[in-house]
């Protein structure tokens, strides 16, 4: 786990090394300690050194603006108003590359604190093309210029996300977000539906088998059986139609309900694999009342327990409308057969 880690001197916690400092230091602030630490003396003999040699300098300056204030103030007005345009610019500049370096410097601890967090290291390599296309992809989205410079550090959040799903690995939104101190979580879902319009990775992916292999790490998790893993393809492939316009994880939460209601199992329990997913159980209800049983009314479904008939029904009538044999949904032995499912 502690691959590719290092300890900083400065802090004593574990980071990702980089590139400059970042070798040895977690931040630039642990850096300036340590090494403030380790040459004390030097850099007070150099400071006091420093203010003798200007101390007369600045006596000098401070008793001309004494002695004469308005000339000095009239020379710089006039200074200002000669060479109006190019202060601006060179003031305005100035602030822009100010904030560049800002959004950069947090970026990198941004990716850095989550890479760590979620125990990703690996993909500490990967920092410099993650920018190059992060930079890319700023540039198209709607006023490219002000989040470049406003909302860049707000948004990159929501594009790393993106990315480490693309890459195949398994995150949900509520363990990311604890990656990340002081998110704003509407403003990062707002942000991941942008992005996910802009991503044609994202949408051409095989959701299928994605929640395939969410499904078996479930029956690796709660030790559920391959007879359970074979009953839980075939309820995906019946509903893959009303499931998938939703998450992967809540497609797989519902589907995991379904089956469990099917097999007449209670354990382990909805909502325990709900947070094992990382999904609230309410998402898992709310599929279930308006995809599955299409209910409206509040008063005609309260829990899956109280719907069990409701959803046998609509199991059975999708069972026999795709002519799966009943060997093959209900709880069979080992000597079945899957491969056709699979």
């Amino acid at each position: 786990m502690t691959e590719g880690l290092s300890i900083c001197p400065g802090c004593n916690e574990l980071f990702i090394p980089g590139e400059g400092y970042t070798k040895k230091y977690c931040k630039s602030s642990c850096y300036s300690r340590d090494y403030y630490q380790n040459n004390k003396d030097r850099l007070k003999e150099y400071h006091r050194l420093y203010y003798s040699t200007h101390k007369s300098v600045a006596a000098k300056q401070k008793k001309r603006y004494i002695e004469d204030p308005d000339k000095l103030r009239d020379k710089s007005k006039a200074y200002y108003w000669s060479h109006r345009p190019e202060v601006l610019e060179r003031s305005k500049q100035k602030r822009k590359e100010e904030r560049i370096r800002a959004t950069e410097k947090r970026r990198t601890e941004q990716f850095n604190h989550a890479l760590l967090s979620l125990h990703l290291a690996k993909y500490h390599s990967s920092y410099q093309d993650v920018c190059d296309l992060f930079q890319e992809v700023t540039k198209i989205l709607p006023g490219a210029a002000y989040i470049q410079l406003n909302r860049g550090q707000k948004l990159f959040p929501a594009f790393l996300f993106l990315y480490l799903k693309l890459n195949g690995e398994n995150i949900s939104i509520i363990t990311y977000s604890e990656a990340f101190q002081h998110l704003d979580k509407d403003v990062f879902k707002h942000d991941l539906i942008q992005l996910k319009k802009l991503s044609s990775g994202y949408r051409a992916r095989d959701r299928k088998a994605i929640i395939k292999i969410k499904l078996r790490n479930l029956i690796h998790k709660f030790e559920l059986g391959e007879q359970f893993l074979a009953t839980m393809h075939i309820i995906s492939e019946m509903f893959w139609s009303q499931l998938r316009e939703t998450t992967d994880d809540v497609a797989t939460g519902t589907i995991y309900a379904l089956t469990l209601v099917k097999w007449g199992n209670s354990t382990p329990t909805i909502s325990k694999v709900c947070k094992h997913l990382g999904i609230a159980s309410s998402s898992v209800l709310y599929q279930i009342k308006h995809k599955i049983l299409k209910i409206r009314k509040k008063s005609e479904f309260k829990t899956i327990i109280g719907a069990k008939k409701a959803i046998f029904s609509v199991i059975n009538q999708k069972q026999l409308k795709m002519k799966i044999p009943s060997l093959y949904i209900n709880n069979f032995d080992n000597k079945c057969s899957f491969s056709k499912f699979k």
